[in-house]
């Protein structure tokens, strides 16, 4: 496994160095996990560029390696990446005949893999059913191969599957490179901009690229009562809108009044805005100005799920920021909007500070050199607090109080943000559950510890009881174990560094009822773990006896010809090998099913039809019963096991076993590890003396129902009377 691991971050790397440049895809989390497109910003250059939210950005380095020239003609595309259900890979093949396509998992297990025999030309594939994670692609025949990555952010579970999309033969025109078709100039060091969208939601990641990286959009709803949606921006632990507030309503749809008389503006005492001068074409840059009267009535000026930042919350942005004197990560760069020469401005943050002026209590207007903006809390009864960014000659972030009649601009931050997010809850038992996490800002500084912690109070942290999980992509998977049936559980992600522990928003659940687990030993004395499951209790394994209940023994049939002319009751084992017995159990026909001397133990029979129903719809679905009833125990592990993929959690420990079949024509031995099937005592309803049966595959979530011959040798489970 270390072998293997090693050997995939290896060519993970190769692709990265042969990529010569850095690559950067997006997801979204919180309001919508889609991102329908990305402007990018390089904040540096004063350059721009917009592409599709499932595209990759290359990020092409003008002091790294020359671009291969001919790479553009041989080239692997994958997109969307990331994909969530699904994404397709393009390759050109350059040569008739059979090409292998495979994936691998991040530790270099392989995944799946399909052998196609390709004509010369271009070739398209669906990727489908990945988990969340990093995969490996890679393409391999005589004459070419291609390798790259692709990231996968499906949180639902389905069947992994490599299928044929189309061909195409080659055309003139090459293949348009990555770095070509969505790329922006940038220098190592240069700050990019990155405003994803998904519907009405924009949301802004500022960073300086230095490595291949997946940038998650944390969507938050920021809608006024004009119905105006803002960008919005994560600094330190706080979101804040990402443009001045320009709303000329209240949040209960009351209308704000604008003032525009200097002398009517001067005598208010009730809330009122204006534009920037009085002039309508500044609200689209600057937003609106509003005396504080408006902006802290209580019909609230702020879109729903934000307020107006107290004192303590600006001073919480300028921590966030380094304190006071680095206003300048705040403000938006250049002199188009601010007055010349606009000191230290950066805008690393996002914020994208402007100065939307002031409009004194007299009723006069400054010039472009201010940005303003109102907070909550007042100074005394005649004035209130507010913070100023002054452009032309300072970088401080000045806090100052002024008169209540002034018109600023008004920023609103969201409420009760949480840096860490928790994952709803899944796959309850009655003893065990998952969640997990994601971390949407660390502070800047490394995460030490991730999980999840829980009680029965409400409120839980770390010294109550918890996971200690690892994160990839600032994601992480738990599983809750030690539950007490029956019982509601708090539950919320955590994440620990040197600044401290921030936790996740609280989820609540519920403990199934205990399926109680026993066992029961047959008439040979072999003993069977048994799980109580709703309202019934199976045996947990496959049997094995070799005599009824009554102590008469079954005939061990190893002959093919004989099996086949039986009228009565005998057992085999696979491939008339007693080495999978203990693995698998016995292979039965049909005539011991109703056999008087009973083939369970004292207390048990075997399941009816309607039975193995009961069982099947206790999972919700019998299209799903596999999923919850299947055993865990997955190739490479040795036997019993399945092969690979299989699909399962076993929810309720059934634990079902592939143990395979014999056949009736030929009496054949077959499917031991990707197949199990298990006897009904109902026979078919055609009237041909068949019996139903039930299987499972390795490759499907649904337990299937059909009938067959008496002479069949199937697995048993026996059910409690």
């Amino acid at each position: 496994m270390k072998k293997s691991t090693l050997l995939l971050l290896l060519i993970l790397a190769i692709i990265s160095t042969q990529a010569q440049d850095i690559q950067i895809s997006f997801v979204g989390t919180g309001a919508s996990s889609t991102v329908d497109s990305v402007k990018v910003v390089n904040v540096t250059q004063g350059t721009s560029i917009t592409i599709g939210g499932t595209e990759v950005l290359h990020l092409p380095s003008s002091q790294g390696i020359e671009p291969n020239p001919d790479a553009s003609e041989n080239t692997l595309r994958i997109y969307p990446n990331p994909m969530n259900e699904s994404s397709t890979i393009e390759f050109r093949a350059t040569s008739s005949g059979t090409a292998t396509i495979e994936l691998f998992d991040v530790t270099g297990k392989k995944v799946a893999g399909l052998q196609n025999t390709l004509a010369v030309g271009t070739n398209s594939f669906k990727i489908s059913g990945l988990q969340h994670g990093i995969y490996l692609v890679r393409i391999s025949s005589k004459e070419y191969a291609y390798s790259g990555k692709l990231v996968s952010t499906n949180t639902t579970h389905s069947a992994i599957s490599i299928t044929f999309e189309g061909w195409k033969a080659n055309s003139p025109q090459k293949f348009k490179s990555a770095e070509e078709a969505n790329a922006i100039s940038f220098n190592p060091g240069d700050l990019i901009l990155f405003y994803g969208t998904s519907g009405i939601y924009i949301t802004i990641v500022a960073i300086i690229p230095s490595q291949n990286i997946v940038i998650t959009f944390n969507f938050v709803a920021c809608t006024d009562a004009d119905g105006y949606n803002y960008p919005v921006v994560q600094i330190g632990s706080q979101i804040w809108m990402a443009e001045n507030l320009k709303s000329t309503r209240y949040r209960n749809g009351d209308i704000i009044p604008n003032v525009t008389g200097n002398a009517a503006w001067q005598g208010l005492s009730t809330g009122a805005w204006c534009y920037n001068n009085n002039d309508a074409d500044n609200v689209a840059i600057y937003g609106r100005l509003y005396n504080f009267y408006a902006a802290i009535d209580n019909r609230n000026i702020a879109p729903s799920g934000w307020h107006l930042p107290t004192k303590a919350e600006w001073a919480q942005l300028t921590a966030s920021i380094g304190g006071k004197a680095n206003g300048g990560k705040l403000k938006e760069t250049g002199t188009i909007h601010w007055s010349s020469p606009n000191v230290g401005a950066t805008n690393e943050t996002g914020f994208t500070a402007r100065p939307g002026n002031s409009r004194d209590y007299d009723g006069h207007f400054g010039v472009l050199s201010l940005g303003a903006w109102w907070n909550s809390s007042p100074a005394n009864n005649d004035t209130i607090w507010a913070n100023g960014l002054i452009s032309n000659n300072s970088t401080f972030v000045v806090v100052s109080y002024l008169k209540k009649q002034l018109g600023i601009s008004v920023r609103c931050v969201m409420d009760d943000f949480h840096s860490v997010y928790t994952t709803a809850i899944s796959n309850i038992t009655s003893t065990t559950a998952n969640s997990g996490g994601t971390i949407i800002w660390d502070g800047g500084v490394p995460v030490t510890a991730c999980g999840v912690c829980w009680n029965t109070s409400g409120n839980p942290t770390t010294a109550n009881s918890k996971t200690t999980d690892v994160a990839s992509s600032g994601i992480f998977t738990s599983t809750l174990t030690g539950l007490t049936a029956n019982t509601t559980y708090y539950c919320r992600a955590y994440a620990t560094n040197n600044l401290g522990t921030e936790y996740g928003n609280e989820v609540t659940f519920k403990t199934l009822q205990s399926t109680g687990t026993g066992t029961v030993t047959d008439i040979d004395g072999n003993v069977y773990n048994t799980v109580t499951i709703g309202t019934q209790t199976w045996m947990a394994e496959n049997l094995k006896v070799t005599h009824y209940r009554n102590g008469q023994a079954i005939p061990n049939v190893s002959d093919s010809v004989q099996w086949d002319g039986l009228t009565t009751g005998a057992y085999c084992w696979y491939n008339n090998d007693i080495n999978w017995k203990d693995a698998y159990g016995a292979l039965y026909n049909g005539y011991t099913l109703n056999d008087s001397s009973n083939l369970c133990p004292t207390g048990w029979h075997i399941p009816s039809k309607p039975e193995w129903v009961i069982l099947f719809f206790y999972c919700v679905d019998p299209n799903i019963a596999g999923y919850y009833l299947k055993s865990c125990r997955t190739d490479p592990a040795p036997h019993p096991r399945w092969e690979y993929p299989n699909s399962t959690n076993n929810k309720y420990g059934f634990s079902a076993l592939p143990g395979g079949y014999r056949d009736t024509s030929h009496n054949n031995f077959s499917c031991i590890g990707t197949n199990g099937f298990w006897w009904s005592s109902s026979e078919s309803n055609f009237g041909n003396g068949n019996f139903s049966y039930h299987y499972l595959n390795h490759y499907s979530d649904m337990f299937y129902s059909n009938c067959w011959s008496r002479n069949a040798g199937f697995s048993v489970r026996c059910l409690k009377d």
